[in-house]
């Protein structure tokens, strides 16, 4: 019996893969990504070396609203728990800190970073003296304001 659902499934596999796969056979025989390299330019997003940097949570777009700066946090800590919430512009490459000497849970969460107000403030999670914090920082003044603790 397990034998026969087997043979169904590969049949059923086979089927589907000949019906809409066949293009992605040819393109797993070479580089999957070559239409789309034509006219693009790929490259760092942040060029300072001998750090940890990591985007926003993967629920959340590092990029801002109108796509010209990416948020992202940056640490020279070897497990990555402390370190900058950071901004780069995109065209410049010029990077602020928006809020330094942050402390996290992990380096795969790091503080949470994310965009709010349209793009004008960025909210993150920070441990101070033990206790949780969540705190925005306005983009353009750097003004930090704790909006609730624990």
């Amino acid at each position: 019996m397990v034998l026969h659902m087997g043979r169904v499934f590969s049949r059923l596999w086979i089927a589907t893969l000949l019906a809409i796969g066949v293009p992605s056979l040819v393109y797993a025989q070479g580089d999957p990504l070559t239409p789309w390299r034509n006219g693009v330019t790929v490259r760092d997003a942040v060029g300072k070396p001998a750090r940890h940097t990591i985007h926003s949570y993967y629920v959340c777009n590092p990029e801002s609203p109108e796509g010209k700066q990416i948020l992202f946090f940056a640490s020279t800590a070897a497990n990555g728990y402390s370190g900058e919430v950071c901004i780069v512009d995109r065209a410049t490459g010029v990077e602020t800190v928006l809020a330094r000497d942050i402390h996290t849970e992990d380096a795969h969460r790091v503080a949470c970073q994310q965009w709010c107000s349209g793009g004008r403030r960025v909210a993150f999670h920070d441990v101070i003296d033990g206790r949780w914090n969540v705190s925005v920082v306005d983009v353009s003044t750097g003004q930090r304001r704790t909006l609730i603790h624990d």
